[in-house]
């Protein structure tokens, strides 16, 4: 007898950083039922090696403009979200949930504990206190709109869940590119 699939207000395909983030802010702006699919054994497993095992979180150019500079593509579409997140909000958001960066002479900042292990954990323990469900070596394989709204998710292992709203953090990861194309958008 196969269950009924479980029903998620959001899932974030993609257990970086950004899939972190997207599910803590979602989670602490009051949505119920959140849910980050990681398809490695370690969610946050990059992070760990970032910086050479110390992960630079952010840089301290505070303005916008300067900031987008400093990436090559995309820059011009990154001036919103920095001028709404950037690294001052993201300095105050880790602060908040008990991370003090440091500024090293270079402008980059570091976790004061010089350990990405303690980024981890900041995020780790955030998202366990705004009720975020991890769960890891599940990868998301296929999505389709739901007439009336939502999604239908499968999973690798054949198994599916519903989904109000679906975002896709996956990096660059040919699956967040496909899914996303499976889905009309363009990139």
């Amino acid at each position: 007898m196969s269950s009924s699939p479980e029903h998620w207000s959001l899932v974030v395909a993609g257990g970086g950083p950004a899939g972190f983030m997207t599910a803590i802010a979602a989670a602490e702006a009051g949505l119920g039922r959140v849910l980050v699919l990681e398809s490695t054994p370690e969610p946050l497993g990059k992070v760990l090696i970032s910086g050479g095992g110390r992960c630079n979180v952010t840089h301290a150019c505070w303005e916008p403009r300067p900031l987008i500079s400093h990436y090559p593509r995309g820059g011009p579409a990154l001036l919103g979200p920095f001028s709404r997140f950037g690294p001052r909000q993201t300095l105050q958001w880790f602060r908040s949930h008990g991370l003090d960066l440091v500024q090293e002479a270079d402008g980059r900042l570091f976790p004061r504990s010089q350990s990405s292990l303690s980024v981890v954990a900041c995020l780790r323990g955030a998202a366990e206190a705004a009720g975020v469900q991890v769960r890891q070596n599940l990868a998301l394989k296929g999505v389709e709109p739901r007439p009336g709204g939502g999604f239908v998710l499968t999973l690798r292992d054949g198994r599916q869940l519903l989904a109000r709203q679906l975002v896709l953090a996956t990096g660059s990861h040919p699956s967040g590119h496909r899914l996303a194309r499976s889905l009309g958008h363009s990139l």
